[in-house]
Formats: C-alpha cells, structure tokens, sequence
C-alpha cells in the first residue's frame, strides 16, 4: 500500500554538478577567492571565460540551495548568512528557473519549491517523490515529537532510534509477521530522512539517538500532519490525504 508524502527534491535535482556535495558546513575552504569576493552582487571572473554575475559565496548559496530539500543556519551557516544577506539575487537567479525562494528567518531555514501561476505550467529541473510508507509514518512521529516537545517548552528534540522502531511497528498491518524485514524497512527509513538532513546525528550520542531538524515544522505543517495521521490510522493511502507536495509548505508556515 502507497503511504508516501510527496517531496518535490527530495535530496537531489539531477541538474546540479556533483562538485557541490564536498562542501560541509562550516568549511569555510571551499569556493572562496579572495580577490573576487564583491559585495555588491556584480560579481567576479572565477575563470577564463567566466561571465557569472554573482560572488563565490554567492554561487556556494545558489549551489546547496538547488542541491538540498532546505538548508538552515545549522546545516550551511556559511550559505544561510550569505543568503539572507541579499535574498534578492538569489531569489532572482531561482526565478530564472521556475522556482520560488522561500526564506524563514525565524526558523533559519530556507528552501525553493516551483514557481506557480494560474493557467501557466512552467518547465521545472526538479522531479517529483514520494517518501516510502515507513519514512512518512517517521516524519509523522518527528513532527508529533517536535510540536509536544516545543509546546513544553524544550529547543532541542531528540528520539531514540528504538522509540521509532515502536512507532512504525503500531501501524504494521497484522498480517504482517515479518518483523525482522519491517525493522530493515524502518532503519532504511532512518538513513533516508538522515541524508534529507531532517535527523541530525546527535553529538556524543552514538547511532542510536538523533535530533530532529526544526526544519520539520514548516515541511509539514500541523493541517498536513493531522491528514497523514488520519490516512495511517484509517488504513487509507497518505498520499491522497495530502493534498500537494509536502515540500511546499502553507504560505503562513514559511513566515515571507
């Protein structure tokens, strides 16, 4: 049964050089020139031929913005400080191909989705997936964890890799007796929304424990979330309780 909430770039467009992904946070090596860094935006030649018009910084923020469902001051501190410096060139550059910038500052976070106009259908660089149905019932558990934990008061949310075996396991259909296969599934479902950057390894706290990015909040909202829940215990498929992409956050939810 498909039980998936539709991401459009999940982790990867396809139409971005790969060149982009050794860049780390914080590392502040990567894709600088001293002598070409300009603060006004008109940017710099980096190369023989080169007619870019953004800085290099600028051009590490357009990279991992393309690259990554969401970056946020904890995932790319250097990029996210670039880009809400002047949104405006990034957002420009974006516009230029379909999509939208979409910019929280309260939150620290900042993704793109594709651009939308009444009657008009734009060509995209993006492709359209689903997360499988342990990875939704996970981000339902993680943004359940993130709104009871904030509601407490807490700014740090943290789940046990074992309390989220528990959870997807309450949703197992019982003619499903293969729990060592649904334990593989859920670990799988673990690494998938660990490389989306939505569980961050916590530190000092081996494999087992992680944190939950508070990028979840807007990804998907609570009327999203209230509609995956309702599919998952009613059996019915997720998919079409969630009306759009659950990359494409209500507008009130992105605070611009």
């Amino acid at each position: 049964m498909s039980a998936g909430a539709t991401f459009e770039d999940e982790n990867d467009t396809g139409a971005v050089d790969e060149q982009a992904e050794a860049e780390q946070a914080g590392d502040d090596t990567f894709g600088e020139f001293d002598a070409g860094d300009d603060e006004f935006g008109f940017g710099s030649s980096l190369w023989d031929g080169d007619e870019g018009t953004l800085t290099d910084r600028q051009r590490d923020a357009l990279v991992v913005i393309l690259k990554h469902e969401y970056i946020s001051s904890d995932t790319y501190p250097r990029e996210f400080k670039t880009l809400v410096e002047n949104p405006s060139l990034i957002r420009s550059m974006l516009n230029n191909l379909y999509l939208d910038l979409h910019l929280d500052p309260g939150r620290e976070i900042a993704f793109k989705r594709p651009a939308r106009a009444e009657g008009r259908k734009f060509r995209t660089i993006l492709y359209d997936t689903s997360y499988n149905r342990e990875e939704t019932i996970l981000l339902v558990y993680l943004r359940e964890q993130f709104r009871a934990a904030g509601a407490a008061g807490a700014t740090h949310v943290f789940v046990d890799a074992g309390d989220m075996q528990e959870y997807v396991a309450g949703f197992r259909p019982e003619h499903d007796t293969d729990e060592a296969g649904g334990r593989r599934k859920v670990e799988n479902a673990i690494t998938s929304l660990r490389k989306a950057k939505l569980l961050l390894t916590a530190s000092s706290s081996g494999d087992d424990r992680f944190e939950v990015s508070r990028a979840i909040e807007t990804l998907l909202p609570v009327e999203r979330l209230n509609a995956l829940l309702v599919a998952l215990r009613s059996g019915k498929d997720a998919e079409d309780a969630d009306e759009g992409s659950a990359s494409e956050p209500a507008e009130e939810a992105t605070g611009v």
